[in-house]
């Protein structure tokens, strides 16, 4: 209001200390005029005050909505993650416990393949010393029969000739 006079002085409205009657209705109408867009601004900027304060409202209210949601979405994964977690740790665990059982039985699968060897190596060389002791038998068998053979036929003759020589 007192900026609405200022400027109705500066425009020098007034003489001698008075407003001219023209002037004084011609005032008070772009004074009553001036209220009355004073109001409607007010009222308009008051509407629009209370429309951004419901929209900020309203924004806030999804926003707090949509993290609660993310917020119940990430403990959900969360938990999930946490027992996928479990379950991979046991696993591995798991998996380092077979990985020592096998390294312990490679050893011993070494081990006894290392003995059965060692036992086919003996076998052999007990094959071919039996094979050696058979033919060695075979050999002197052979000379035996020759032998034992000569000794019949010369005993044969010996005999027959004893016998003549009885007769």
């Amino acid at each position: 209001m007192q900026l609405l006079i200022h400027l109705i002085q500066n425009r020098l409205y007034y003489t001698e200390g008075k407003f001219l009657p023209v002037r004084q209705e011609h005032m008070k109408a772009v004074l009553t005029l001036a209220e009355g867009r004073v109001d409607d601004e007010i009222k308009a900027i008051q509407k629009e005050v209370k429309d951004t304060w419901s929209r900020k409202y309203k924004l806030e209210s999804a926003m707090e909505s949509q993290i609660a949601s993310y917020d119940e979405e990430m403990t959900a994964l969360q938990e999930k993650y946490d027992e996928l977690k479990k379950t991979f740790d046991n696993e591995k665990e798991q998996m380092e416990g077979y990985q020592e059982k096998m390294a312990t039985l490679w050893i011993e699968h070494e081990e006894m393949l290392t003995q059965e060897e060692a036992e086919r190596e003996r076998q052999r060389a007990a094959d071919a010393r039996d094979a050696a002791v058979t033919e060695a038998c075979r050999v002197i068998s052979a000379y035996a029969r020759a032998f034992l053979a000569r000794r019949a036929a010369a005993t044969a003759i010996t005999s027959h000739r004893r016998r003549r020589e009885r007769r």
